[in-house]
C-alpha cells in the first residue's frame, strides 16, 4: 500500500513539475525578418530580430535553415548583429561571416523533409 503511494506521489510531482516547465518557460518574441536567402528548392535560410530584451541589452537576432513547408524549431546562430554574410559552397553547406557577439552557435543542422534528414553544414568566420 505505501509503495502504491509513493508511486502515485512520485507521478503527481512529475505532473506538477512538467506543467510548471510549460508555464514559465521564456518565450521568444520574433518581429522581424532581417534574411530570407534560398539554399536549394526547398531549404531556406531566414533571420529574425528577437525583441525580448529590456531596456539595457539590444536586440538579439535568431537566424534558422528551415525546410519550407516547416515551422521555426531551434535557431543555429544567435548574435548581437542583423549584418551576416552567407556564402553557399554547396547544397548542404554555406560559410556565415559574422562581424559581432556571437551567443549561440551550431554548425551541423537537421532538416526533415519529404527525403528524410538531411545534414546542412555550417562553417562560420567571426570577428568581435
Amino acid at each position: 500500500m505505501n509503495a502504491a503511494k509513493a508511486v502515485i506521489l512520485i507521478l503527481i510531482g512529475m505532473t506538477l513539475y512538467q506543467g510548471l516547465i510549460f508555464i514559465f518557460e521564456p518565450s521568444v518574441n520574433l518581429d522581424k525578418k532581417v534574411l530570407d536567402i534560398p539554399l536549394s528548392n526547398q531549404i531556406y535560410l531566414v533571420g529574425y530580430r528577437e525583441n525580448s530584451a529590456n531596456a539595457t541589452s539590444g536586440f538579439r537576432y535568431d537566424f534558422y535553415v528551415v525546410d519550407k513547408d516547416q515551422e521555426l524549431t531551434s535557431p543555429f546562430l544567435i548574435t548581437s548583429t542583423p549584418n551576416v554574410q552567407i556564402q553557399r559552397s554547396s547544397p548542404t553547406s554555406f560559410n556565415v561571416t559574422v562581424k559581432g557577439n556571437i551567443f549561440k552557435f551550431t554548425n551541423v543542422v537537421w532538416i526533415n523533409n519529404a527525403a528524410g534528414l538531411i545534414p546542412i553544414s555550417v562553417a562560420l568566420h567571426a570577428t568581435p
